[in-house]
């Protein structure tokens, strides 16, 4: 069965950072730069920031389930018009577009590749560090191993201590399903988005002639009063900006104490929101001008 091609970056948002100045006779394109690469193409947005059955739900017994999609698609297609009101300033948002558009930002904070690898890595580390725990005791292996017996009614197969070596010697790999990230981000949808509806938001638009870049991670969150820490940023931070741009012409900007409404960038604001976008890119920035996506590929190292 061929897998679909799941976009983690929805192609509505992403053509709000399309060149402007592609002619009629070309399909509209954004600039991409790879971060991994050091280089700069266009593409369509229909062929971008998209991964073969990224959200696909798979069990041992059932054929490939496309739900998961299915529902982010549901998701995107509510949030398109909820973001095209947000930005105008003569528009203000009722409560449900709000709640609309708060599941929205959540979920493009935690759909993408740079959230769901760090999810994946974590749960290996765990799982390794767990084994090498019960391997470590002899007594307690043969335990488990026992229990594991029991409970299944398949033996194990192997002679248990040549299996406890191998467990310490740590020559293997452990793969987390991807299934196990996709239900922590449904979790974190119902809990982070309520949390994201009560900051205070302010839609800034940039000043004549600058534009806005995007990413593969483009929800970015800075605490501007503390260093970098080793947990990162989080909502509960008083301090704490959420920025997400919208357009290549326009940013939300959440926070829990700062401005809100509709507003004019300056220059050096629109410099620190493309730097922040770049600084949170896992590898890719979409932009509307080949020469903003270059200035901004060469902070990243």
């Amino acid at each position: 069965m061929t897998k679909k091609r799941h976009h983690y970056i929805p192609q509505f948002y992403l053509k709000g950072f399309v060149d402007p100045n592609t002619s009629k006779e070309q399909t509209p394109y954004l600039w991409v730069g790879d971060i991994g690469e050091k280089r700069i193409f266009r593409k369509a947005p229909t062929n971008v920031a998209r991964l073969h059955g990224y959200y696909t739900i798979t069990r041992p017994t059932e054929v490939e389930n496309q739900d998961f999609e299915d529902y982010l698609a549901t998701k995107e297609a509510k949030a398109a018009p909820v973001l095209e009101r947000l930005i105008t300033a003569s528009d203000s948002l009722s409560d449900s577009e709000r709640r609309l558009f708060s599941e929205f930002v959540t979920v493009q904070k935690y759909r993408v590749p740079c959230f769901r690898e760090k999810v994946h890595e974590l749960l290996e580390d765990v799982a390794r560090t767990t084994m090498r725990m019960m391997a470590s005791d002899p007594k307690r292996w043969q335990r488990k191993i026992t229990e594991l017996e029991k409970e299944t009614g398949v033996k194990v197969g192997a002679e248990t201590e040549s299996l406890r070596q191998f467990t310490l010697s740590n020559g293997y790999d452990i793969k987390a399903s991807p299934n196990m990230s996709l239900g922590i981000m449904l979790k974190l949808i119902n809990t982070i988005a309520p949390i994201i509806n009560e900051m205070r938001w302010a839609v800034f638009s940039t000043p004549i002639g600058q534009n806005l870049l995007t990413s593969d991670c483009p929800v970015s969150l800075y605490d501007p009063t503390t260093r970098p820490l080793l947990m990162g940023v989080g909502l509960g931070m008083e301090k704490v900006e959420l920025i997400l741009p919208l357009t290549r012409h326009a940013f939300l900007f959440a926070t829990w104490n700062g401005p809100t409404g509709h507003g004019v960038a300056t220059s050096k604001n629109i410099d620190q929101v493309n730097y922040r976008t770049t600084e949170s890119a896992r590898r890719y920035l979409f932009g509307p001008d080949e020469g903003l996506v270059k200035q901004f590929l060469e902070f990243r190292k």
